[in-house]
């Protein structure tokens, strides 16, 4: 049995991709603590939509961590469209404060 797999039977996926900062003082909390998001998204298999999911960390910590995952409708300009989504979730909101105390345990500066 060849364990290694066959490249030339693989398919490649494009995805979109962008990061930004996130002080912890957009969640209310009174900290320096920089948060990096890590975006990767691309359309749904029926093109109607964009499927994104997000990382995140302390800024130049060595591990990301998945935090969330969206789908909006397909858009012209998807980053702006995912931002929005990001900022008016109260989930995503939630999810961040839980994830920012539990970095703030394992804080690398």
């Amino acid at each position: 049995m060849n364990p290694l797999p066959d490249f030339c039977q693989t398919s490649i996926n494009h995805i979109e991709y962008f990061t930004f900062d996130l002080p912890v003082t957009a969640f209310g909390i009174t900290d320096d603590m920089i948060m990096e998001l890590c975006v990767e998204y691309g359309k749904s298999q029926d093109g109607k939509q964009i499927v994104a999911n997000v990382w995140a960390h302390q800024r130049k910590a060595p591990v990301k961590h998945f935090v969330y995952r969206l789908a909006i409708a397909d858009c012209q300009d998807p980053d702006e469209a995912i931002l929005e989504a990001l900022n008016s979730s109260e989930e995503f909101n939630k999810i961040m404060l839980d994830y920012i105390c539990e970095a703030a345990k394992h804080r690398i500066d």
